[in-house]
């Protein structure tokens, strides 16, 4: 079942790849960013004039895409394919480490199987945004640290390759130069996303434990490195650069978008978090490195960010990688015990059997894990879900399940979805892309083009195709807003005044309008001043009302 994902996911990624037209609200001020870099022009710019753009992730995603762009067009692929390439390197990489922590192909068939199971590498790998050049870059960052001073001395596995007579110090000398390696490749994934520090943190913390004085130093470079990186740009940009990374970033915090985004991990994931919790204790108990402990409770200390307003569930794709590898190893531990055990000639017949005791409970949890994040996304839209789904609800129903007879009938989709999947998570799994998408697309695309002056376009797709630019990017601007931190007035006059020859909305305009890409002041003027002319499955289609409303 899980390798059956892994394949369609190769298959739904394919066809999001080659879509022509946006898919997620991200990939336009992503694609305007690229075609900023392809102008030669800067897209850190100050939000006191129009259009209102803000670059709220470091550059190096955007000067990466905008070589494309240059020489391609302006067309979201390009950013999908880099992030999509990088998300399967990512993959291969998380295998690499599992293979030569284990030594077995088990584990790192797992952790790559594990790795395609879940939802948000489904809807998020295949996106043009700059998630997984980060993570790749941080991973690699990892492998080096890994390869240099993990494997410089394997007879002794917890401690760092330091001061072995025999190779008159060669041994360190290796070691060191992986950390400065690492150190650089830590830094791009910083500048490509400023969060991705989970690796880094980690790999400083271990540092910290086996070799303090390394240790500081390559916290001190890093930190060094990267202030005087973020000062040259800010000085290059004229302040720019501060106002969009820091001040961009400054939005409302919630705690309990934490526990629902933490809750929704735990619902589909619990069993493969068992796993990674099983690993986790092993290995203290026998006192091997830690560094992927470390990675992995960082990761989920970073993830506790999307709390902020906007954030959405990509900010668990490095917990997941990190439970994912984890979970891989523990599998091929518990198999292995479950070999060794049953080599054991001391064994009687009787006894024997119980050898495949930690292999049954490491198949058993994956089976579970297949059971809880059974999925079959849907073809069209708007559906009550978008995911056939077993009903499975975890270790906490394993008791009653355990009663019942034919229970292994739960793995068919013969249930309603479980609570999880319905309501707010009523779109974990977004819909396939297929001919009714494209020309909805396309639909659209012609009547932004068609229109005269500036289109306020909330998804900020349709106006980059049609060669025209982002006028707002709405939920930015509305965070802003509320804060303090933008005027908001100067954009109510141009809604006011009918400036836009074309509204693009995904909400029906209302003044009592409760949506996060709209303070209430935006949704009351564009609402009293631009009347409906059209309708998709997607997409309200509004033009300035005659005369006024």
């Amino acid at each position: 079942m899980l390798l059956a994902w892994a394949v369609d996911y190769v298959g739904r990624s394919w066809s999001v790849l080659t879509f022509p037209y946006g898919y997620d609200y991200g990939e336009g001020p992503e694609l305007q960013r690229a075609v900023a870099v392809a102008n030669g022009q800067t897209f850190y710019t100050f939000w006191n004039t129009p259009p209102y753009h803000m670059a709220n992730y470091p550059p190096l995603y955007s000067l990466l895409n905008g070589l494309f762009v240059r020489f391609l067009g302006v067309q979201f692929q390009s950013g999908r394919a880099i992030a999509w390439v990088c998300g399967l390197l990512f993959c291969a990489g998380l295998g690499w480490l599992a293979w030569r922590e284990a030594g077995t192909i088990l584990a790192p068939v797992v952790t790559a199987l594990l790795w395609f199971s879940s939802q948000y590498v489904w809807n998020w790998t295949p996106l043009g945004r700059e998630d997984e050049l980060a993570m790749l870059l941080s991973l690699s960052g990892l492998i080096v640290f890994s390869e240099g001073v993990l494997r410089a001395r394997p007879s002794s596995p917890v401690r760092i390759a330091a001061d072995s007579p025999s190779d008159g110090g060669a041994g360190r000398d290796r070691s060191t130069k992986a950390v400065w390696l690492a150190a650089g490749l830590f830094l791009a994934a910083i500048y490509t996303r400023q969060t991705t520090i989970e690796a880094a943190a980690a790999c400083a913390l271990y540092l910290l434990a086996v070799r303090p004085r390394l240790g500081l130093a390559f916290i001190a470079l890093n930190t060094l490195a990267g202030g005087l990186i973020f000062a040259a740009l800010d000085v290059l940009t004229g302040g720019a650069f501060y106002l969009n990374v820091v001040t961009g970033n400054k939005n409302l915090f919630h705690w309990s978008r934490v526990v629902m985004l933490g809750h929704q991990f735990w619902s589909y994931y619990q069993a493969a978090a068992v796993l990674a919790g099983f690993y986790l204790v092993t290995q203290l108990l026998l006192r091997r490195q830690q560094v992927f402990t470390l990675w992995l409770l960082v990761a989920f200390a970073v993830a506790v960010t999307a709390g902020k307003e906007g954030a959405a569930d990509n900010y668990f794709l490095q917990p997941w990688a990190a439970v994912s590898l984890c979970a891989g190893l523990a599998v091929g531990r518990l198999v292995g015990w479950s070999v060794w055990l049953w080599r054991r000639r001391s064994l009687s017949a009787l006894v024997r059997p119980i050898a495949a005791v930690p292999a049954l409970v490491a198949g058993f949890l994956l089976l579970l894990h297949a059971q809880l994040t059974f999925h079959l996304p849907y073809q069209g839209q708007f559906r009550a879900t978008t995911v056939d789904s077993v009903g499975a609800h975890g270790l906490d129903s394993l008791l009653r399940r355990a009663t019942e007879t034919a229970w292994y009938r739960r793995l068919l989709p013969a249930e309603p979805p479980p609570r999880e999947l319905e309501g707010q998570y009523g779109y974990r799994y977004k819909p396939s892309l297929g001919a009714s998408a494209r020309q909805e697309q396309a639909q659209v695309d012609a009547l932004v083009a068609a229109a005269p002056g500036d289109v306020f376009d909330e998804d900020m797709t349709h106006v980059l195709l049609a060669g025209k630019q982002i006028a707002i990017q709405p939920f930015e601007f509305s965070q802003e807003a509320q804060l303090g931190q933008w005027d908001l007035r100067p954009f109510l006059r141009r809604i006011d005044q009918g400036e836009f020859g074309l509204v693009v909305t995904t909400k029906r305009l209302a003044s009592d309008l409760q949506f996060e890409r709209y303070t209430p002041q935006m949704a009351t003027a564009l609402a009293a001043n631009y009347c409906l002319e059209w309708q998709t499955n997607t997409y309200f289609v509004y033009r300035p009302c005659p005369g006024g409303r």
